[in-house]
């Protein structure tokens, strides 16, 4: 399963096991063939953080893309926390790869001045893809992307 809750919902972090939060938060919850859960991961801070998009790698790992604003900690199966940071100074991407045991393998945040969302994610033999929307110019690892900012939202892969 993957998706964002609020406290206020029908569905709360507490029904999987997870820490009790203030705003909305993401998480991954693996599930065996009878629908047990088997790890339970969260995406939590102090603002808003939801993820959107998962998908599996042939050797297991799962690939999620989502949304962060400010900082947020990813929260492991086995409760090891790890935090990312904005680059901006609203909403961020981010991509997370997690092994089959629930820990974090890698994270990478696209992020610009405006607002990003990560809103899927597909893997195959030549890498990781993803897709979503900015408001600015987006940047990966110091590199900023094709032109943005034009006042509107723009997509990319």
């Amino acid at each position: 399963a993957v998706g964002s809750y609020q406290t206020a919902s029908a569905i709360t972090s507490q029904a999987f096991g997870l820490p009790a939060s203030n705003g909305m938060d993401g998480f991954l919850v693996r599930l065996n063939t009878n629908g047990q859960p088997l790890a339970k991961m969260l995406l939590t801070g102090p603002g808003d953080a939801s993820l959107a998009s998962v998908c599996m790698g042939p050797n297991g790992t799962l690939y999620a893309a989502g949304w962060f604003e400010g900082t947020a900690s990813f929260i492991s199966a086995t409760g090891i926390q790890t935090t990312i940071s904005s680059v901006g100074s609203q909403r961020e991407a981010v991509v997370l790869a997690i092994d089959a045991s629930g820990e974090l393998v890698w994270s990478h945040v696209l992020g610009s001045p405006g607002d990003d969302r990560a809103t899927g994610v597909a893997v195959t033999s030549g890498g990781v893809f993803v897709h979503g929307e900015f408001f600015s110019k987006l940047t990966h690892q110091g590199v900023a992307s094709t032109p943005g900012g034009n006042g509107k939202t723009n997509v990319f892969l």
